[in-house]
């Protein structure tokens, strides 16, 4: 049977003189009709131009079978059909490819003679990748911001390269082959909060970028608690002597300057005890000024030291005072750190009970820098006094992780030189109405 379809005869036997007969049905099957078929019903390819190959199992001969491209960025080829396992190669090859988003194409192969004998299947050719790479994924900046650079290795010219922040506080510019740089300014952060940026950098042309980093910049967070003017009996039976001074309102730090809000400002981390939420230490007055300069600068407000009479004032409650030992009770040890509770080293501002006011730590944890020049007390009675007007030391308050239970009375007081820092002073911040 030379055709594909199955065929039937009848054969019939009688005898010549009666009507006497028999039939025979015969049926023959035709032959196996071509087919055709892949092994992959998707090939996928890079963006550079290659060849792969797919795998053809058919019953014809090569030259029957047709082979087309629905691109013509893509094309496939029939090797000669193995007798014996009826498969052949197929190579197929892709050109280059330059654009972002990936392309597909369609092979349809057929037997020529028998068009019903088909088959197809696709090819995916990924979109150009460009390769780009920063060296630093995040940068951490100051609140007060800066200029910065980073650097990118890639393999594409320079002048198909792109850049951009999604930030209006973060501007970027690409400084070319020659260099390899990204150089990024960023503006400074008087929002309060912390607060981050994406650069990325793509192909000319292109939607997605092949490369990003982020910028976090720290906002400076301070809770000032504000103290209501008053008058008050300053000193004690070792500051004397004890004499009237009378306050105007103002605010203060309801816990010692942090590190994290050091580093916000500065950049950097003086401390010998390390912890964000840790008091800053190991600064100096003059480290203090440079601190309170460039954080004006950036808020716009007149922070400042407090005076002595200031602080001491704070730790004694203001007007709400109860007339406590330390700054908020009697016993040293609920309300702040110091030698025989701080396993010799600071605390994480805020674990001690607050004194009236809801101040934190001015017993303990660590010296407290104020903004006069250390001196004898006068008796005489003093409206909003801010200190001699000469001397070598400046006033520290307080007490620290360090000091005896006596030193960190709220009436006890100390001095220590203004350019040296220890890891036992720190300081908080003071804020006039």
């Amino acid at each position: 049977n030379a055709n594909y379809d199955d065929r039937t005869a009848t054969v019939t036997v009688k005898d010549k003189t009666s009507s006497t007969k028999a039939t025979l049905k015969l049926t023959q099957k035709g032959k196996l009709p071509p087919y055709v078929k892949v092994a992959n019903a998707t090939m996928n390819f890079s963006a550079s131009e290659s060849s792969q190959y797919n795998i053809i199992e058919t019953n014809v001969d090569a030259s029957r079978i047709e082979v087309t491209s629905s691109a013509n960025w893509a094309a496939c080829e029939m090797e000669e059909v193995n007798a014996t396992t009826g498969k052949a190669n197929l190579k197929c090859h892709v050109d280059g490819y330059m654009e972002e988003n990936d392309r597909t194409a369609t092979i349809n192969i057929k037997v020529k003679d028998y068009p019903s004998a088909k088959t197809s299947f696709t090819i995916v050719q990924a979109g150009y990748k460009p390769s780009m790479n920063f060296s630093t994924v995040t940068y951490s900046t100051t609140v007060l911001g800066g200029e910065y650079y980073n650097s990118i290795s890639t393999d594409i010219d320079a002048s198909m390269i792109e850049v951009a922040s999604d930030k209006d506080w973060v501007t970027v510019e690409y400084l070319g082959s020659s260099s390899n740089y990204v150089k990024f300014n960023v503006a400074s952060n008087n929002t309060g909060e912390d607060r981050t940026a994406t650069i990325s950098a793509k192909y000319k042309g292109f939607q997605k970028p092949a490369a990003t980093f982020n910028i976090k910049q720290s906002g400076f967070k301070c809770d000032m608690v504000l103290v209501e003017g008053g008058t008050f009996e300053m000193g004690g039976s070792d500051a004397t002597p004890i004499h009237t001074v009378t306050l105007s309102s103002y605010s203060i730090g309801k816990y010692e300057v942090t590190q994290v809000q050091w580093k916000a400002v500065m950049g950097d981390n003086p401390s010998s005890f390390e912890g964000d939420n840790l008091p800053v230490e190991r600064v100096s007055w003059d480290d203090c000024q440079t601190f309170i300069t460039k954080l004006n600068q950036l808020t716009g407000k007149k922070f400042r030291l407090p005076t002595e009479a200031e602080w001491e004032y704070a730790a004694r409650g203001g007007n709400k005072s109860k007339g406590y030992e330390y700054a908020g009770g009697n016993n040293i040890d609920v309300v702040g750190w110091y030698s025989s509770n701080s396993l010799s080293k600071t605390h994480p501002v805020g674990q001690k009970q607050a004194n009236e006011l809801g101040l934190y730590d001015m017993s303990g944890n660590v010296w407290e820098w104020c903004q006069d020049l250390y001196g004898s007390y006068s008796s005489s009675a003093q409206t909003n006094p801010t200190g001699p007007s000469s001397g070598s030391y400046r006033v520290r308050r307080g007490g620290s992780w360090f000091s005896s239970a006596r030193n960190c009375r709220v009436s006890g007081r100390s001095n220590y030189y203004p350019p040296d820092g220890d890891r036992s002073i720190g300081f908080r911040l003071a804020l006039s109405q």
